[in-house]
């Protein structure tokens, strides 16, 4: 599934006449979205925050932190994101909320992973009652529909991977090219890709 990262404005139009100030909610990345202004998202953020004639500010959440924010305050935007994806995820919320989304960014696609040299499952069949690793706030279900498997929460893409070359799981959920960046970076076995 493709995923185009965005920016979500509930109240865009109020925000740019100068009556509230906009929040921006980002999920944090490894390597991707942080605290540090180098990261490639927090660059294109901060550039996007010296054009805006409004007040704004960004704040880095884990990925739960950052929905529930997203969703509870009117004045907020969320990124990354894109209204397919939380309409998936997060029906009831979003039919609560009207939205404006932004022009996307980039596109994210999400794998299923397995440790190297393991078969990679050939169909849906092959993930029934198997274990699954994904993000604490990522709805796995969502994304593998019409199967049951056990799901394996963790805090990171990190964490994850590290727990799927320890074999504590069948596979990981994980993102294009989040996942492979990871693993290089921190002298990982790269996972093999499947489709989900």
């Amino acid at each position: 599934m493709k995923n185009k990262i965005a920016l979500f404005f509930l109240s865009f139009i109020t925000a740019s006449l100068g009556l509230c100030k906009v929040q921006i909610a980002g999920i944090y990345l490894d390597l991707r979205l942080d605290d540090k202004s180098s990261s490639p998202y927090g660059k294109i953020i901060k550039k996007l925050i010296k054009r805006v004639e409004f007040d704004t500010s960004l704040k880095i959440y884990p990925t739960k932190r950052a929905r529930l924010g997203f969703f509870s305050n009117s004045n907020a935007c969320l990124i990354p994101s894109d209204l397919m994806t939380l309409s998936r995820y997060y029906p009831e919320d979003v039919k609560k909320n009207k939205f404006m989304e932004s022009n996307g960014i980039e596109h994210v696609t999400s794998r299923l992973f397995v440790k190297k040299n393991k078969t990679p499952p050939a169909s849906k069949k092959d993930v029934l009652n198997k274990s699954v690793i994904s993000w604490t706030g990522i709805p796995s279900k969502a994304l593998i529909t019409d199967v049951d498997f056990e799901e394996v929460k963790v805090t990171s893409e990190l964490q994850g991977i590290k727990m799927l070359n320890a074999n504590r799981a069948d596979y990981l959920l994980g993102w294009i090219p989040d996942t492979i960046l990871i693993a290089k970076k921190n002298l990982l076995l790269c996972p093999s890709i499947t489709k989900t």
